[in-house]
């Protein structure tokens, strides 16, 4: 639910060929910015971006976390603080990291599914190889 005045998250589009997109979509770790409207890291026209994406959408702070499944690029994990500036702490930012692991495993385990499904409605085997040896090297001897 959105604040009375504001703009719905819905009616901003992020495109990859925008500033905000391409470094997205090249990052590998998250984008932290306590103060989004006047934000001045980076490349000028990165920043720009930055500021009026936050004007717009009536964000004060945020978190862009890259969500990466097998070294691709899925998609980003946006966090923002719309009241009032916020200053992340290490355990927010763990918080962040570990929510974007999950929802990493969780596309991961999508793509598996879809491609079971499809390999199922079209007759063909599928072959998965499982890495085990790992597993076992970490069991203790019994």
């Amino acid at each position: 639910m959105s604040r009375p005045n504001s703009t719905s998250s819905d009616s901003i589009q992020v495109s990859y060929e925008d500033p905000v997109g391409r470094h997205l979509l090249n990052m590998s770790g998250p984008l932290v910015i306590s103060d989004s409207l006047n934000y001045r890291d980076g490349p000028e026209e990165f920043s720009a971006a930055v500021r009026e994406h936050a004007r717009k959408a009536e964000v004060r702070s945020q978190i862009d976390y890259p969500l990466i499944v097998k070294e691709h690029f899925r998609g980003v994990l946006c966090i923002h603080q719309t009241d009032r500036l916020r200053d992340w702490t290490e355990n927010e930012l763990s918080l962040v990291h570990s929510v974007a692991e999950r929802l990493a495993i969780g596309i991961a385990q999508a793509e598996l599914f879809e491609m079971v499904a499809k390999a199922k409605s079209n007759g063909k085997p599928l072959s998965i190889q499982c890495r085990t040896a790992s597993l076992f090297s970490i069991l203790p001897d019994v």
